[in-house]
């Protein structure tokens, strides 16, 4: 698939911070104005938190978080993949990582959300292959109509 190194990494370091403002203006140029559930650095971060990035010649090319609302359910939040790397397979491996953390730690469910508009089919696409599968939105992401939200046994 690809051959980025992918770790725990710090989603505040200064050449991640440029790959997540990418990822927000992203998410920001394909959502509604107040439909963006983008987490700040600083909120992923935090103690609920691990955050990944894919590094191709030592430069980040990718990011993904997990998010523990619980004991027994995740959120995988932030994906994101460069332009460039993108149709490389990076983002399907960003996501097992997510799926095996999950495992490990004992989740029964994985869940996430996306965006309903085109610029988010990929994701979707992405996710429905790896086994998530559409749902009802969950908290916080109830109250919206863009929402997408996806989950899968973990």
């Amino acid at each position: 698939m690809t051959n980025a190194a992918i770790a725990i990494d710090d989603p505040t370091r200064t050449d991640v911070l440029a790959l997540l403002e990418r990822h927000y203006a992203f998410t920001l140029a394909h959502s509604p104005e107040g439909a963006c559930y983008t987490f700040k650095p600083e909120e992923l971060a935090g103690p609920a938190m691990t955050f990944w990035t894919a590094r191709r010649d030592g430069q980040p090319v990718g990011c993904v978080a997990l998010y523990e609302r619980d004991a027994q359910f995740g959120e995988l939040k932030s994906l994101h993949v460069a332009e460039s790397e993108r149709g490389s397979g990076l983002g399907e491996c960003l996501v097992q990582v997510v799926i095996e953390a999950a495992k490990d730690r004992g989740y029964h469910e994985l869940g996430l959300e996306t965006g309903k508009s085109d610029g988010f089919a990929a994701s979707r696409r992405l996710y429905a292959r790896l086994g998530f599968a559409h749902t009802p939105a969950f908290p916080p992401y109830q109250c919206g109509s863009f929402s997408h939200c996806m989950k899968r046994a973990v």
